[in-house]
């Protein structure tokens, strides 16, 4: 198994992707939810948390990153659940290093969304504080052990479920592909996001800093204010960037003119607000947010004074 060439690891990797996959759906309810009203950042909160609480078990379990992949699907129509897949990517190295005859991959990974559930259903089922957990550590199996006692993944719990407490009154998670359905309820809150550490769990980090840039429109929203711009180097593309508008004049510009072929390859002077957000126990920040403060095509001196 070891030393595979190319095209032996393409084959393992064919033949093991259909064992190598899993779903897990979480679906959110209450009555204004019924109304199809549910606050965006609380859903974002709780689908980014479930994300990470999925990379802790991964790394508990030994699958390295660059041997799983977490992909979402979208939202469908009249829907608010979230769809998220567990998927292999470049699994037969792994196998080949940590599996003599490949035999036994496809279980660990299924118990990689069990252990998700699992330790969802263990935190609502059960009061872990400081008294008691390290005996609660020895009465469940090895990784929900090593869960209890990780401080990231009951952040992750918190994050999930931190939207029972405005639209969403229950949650359902479930692993249709293992017949395993897990419910919570606002009553089940307290337990959830019961902290047994004596110190608080890490919070969330971000920075802002203002920058003066030069960048290149490519798109303007079809509707609302994220545009795409690029920077380049000697006429090459080096880097895209989403940005949020706030310069009114240029909005109101947008409206009036075809922007994009006006300002096609026209450098534009901006005052760009960039922040980066790291949540607490993630391993990386999350992707930098743009914000174009001020922007125009003509008037360098004005925006970048220095």
């Amino acid at each position: 198994m070891q030393g595979l060439n190319e095209r032996e690891e393409d084959k393992l990797n064919g033949a093991l992707m259909e064992n190598l996959t899993d779903k897990i759906i979480i679906s959110y309810d209450g009555e204004n939810i019924k109304n199809h009203q549910m606050d965006i950042d609380d859903f974002i909160q709780s689908v980014s948390g479930a994300v990470d609480l999925l990379k802790v078990i991964a790394d508990e379990l030994n699958l390295p990153e660059d041997s799983i992949q977490i992909k979402i699907a979208p939202l469908k129509a009249g829907s608010l659940e979230a769809v998220i897949y567990l998927l292999a990517g470049g699994i037969a190295t792994y196998v080949g290093t940590n599996f003599a005859d490949g035999m036994g991959i496809g279980e660990t990974f299924k118990q990689w969304g069990r252990e998700f559930a699992g330790f969802l259903g263990l935190k609502r089922d059960n009061k872990i504080d400081s008294t008691n957990l390290a005996q609660k550590s020895t009465e469940v199996n090895t990784i929900q052990g090593k869960l209890l006692q990780n401080k990231s993944a009951h952040q992750a719990v918190n994050e999930i479920v931190k939207c029972m407490n405005n639209d969403a009154e229950t949650i359902k998670v479930e692993l249709p592909d293992q017949n395993i359905s897990e419910n919570f309820v606002r009553t089940n809150i307290n337990n959830l996001v019961s902290n047994p550490f004596v110190e608080p769990l890490d919070k969330a980090d971000e920075s802002v800093q203002d920058k003066n840039m030069q960048l290149y429109l490519e798109k303007v929203g079809i509707v609302g204010t994220k545009w795409t711009f690029y920077e380049k180097i000697s006429d090459k593309k080096i880097k895209r960037i989403d940005a949020d508008v706030l310069d009114n004049q240029l909005l109101k510009d947008a409206r009036n003119s075809s922007l994009e072929q006006e300002y096609k390859n026209v450098p534009l002077f901006c005052k760009v607000r960039i922040k980066i957000h790291k949540k607490a126990g993630a391993k990386k920040a999350s992707p930098a947010e743009y914000y174009i403060i001020e922007c125009r095509k003509d008037e360098p001196l004005l925006l970048f004074p220095d």
